[in-house]
């Protein structure tokens, strides 16, 4: 993924090729602020029976906190929180994150859904 910025968030915008081709959107994300709204918004959800397809877990690109499920038409939607802050006028140093960054640097998300990895 390469991430883009329009603020002083670490990233507005993520960009992938698709191994199997496919193009489109991948999710939508919504700011809820903290770990707890994460959470909150957990429970909330499981309480209504709406199954968490990944997460909870800490990204390493931006460091920030998310849980992610599917809508009704099977899109994929993530509730994240603590996005790692950029002055907007300085630069930032690019990182690589290798194949062994399985996108949550705390190890308890699992695996992503084999949807969100085509």
């Amino acid at each position: 993924m390469s991430f883009l910025r329009c603020n002083a968030d670490h990233h507005s915008l993520a960009l992938m090729k698709s191994r199997e081709g496919r193009t489109g959107l991948q999710h939508v994300a919504y700011d809820v602020g903290s770990l707890d709204n994460v959470m909150r918004n957990f429970a909330r959800l499981r309480s209504l029976g709406v199954n968490c397809v990944w997460g909870v877990g800490r990204h390493g690109p931006g460091n920030n906190v998310f849980s992610y499920y599917t809508d009704p038409a099977g899109n994929y939607i993530e509730y994240y929180g603590e996005m790692e802050q950029f002055d907007a006028n300085a630069p930032v140093e690019p990182q690589i994150w290798g194949p062994q960054h399985k996108g949550d640097v705390w190890g308890v998300a699992g695996v992503p859904p084999l949807g969100f990895r085509e």
